[in-house]
């Protein structure tokens, strides 16, 4: 049997997310944008698995569902692509 380490792991990985908004926004809304951000997530991990067993109920495939999911995908790319235009830079503190 394995053990698993995630929490260990998780906690370094959100770290790193909220360094990220902090450098982005301003201080008095990077709680409000990691919120947002948060409820973005959970609401598709919860749609996805609900939308893709009804898509493929309906249809008797995945196929369908796979390819709406490619869509998607494609969709957060190009939005990302044409809608990100600064790049920010993080002044990361030397290690001591």
């Amino acid at each position: 049997m394995a053990v698993d380490n995630f929490p260990l792991r998780s906690g370094n990985r959100v770290a790193k997310y909220l360094d990220a908004y902090a450098a982005v926004w301003q201080k008095k809304i990077v709680g409000t944008v990691s919120g947002i951000q948060n409820f973005g997530g959970n609401l598709s991990g919860i749609l996805a698995p609900a939308l893709t067993g009804f898509i493929a109920h309906a249809t008797n495939s995945f196929a369908l569902a796979l390819v709406l999911t490619g869509v998607v995908l494609l969709g957060g790319m190009l939005a990302y692509w044409f809608l990100v235009s600064d790049k920010v830079e993080v002044n990361e503190p030397a290690a001591a």
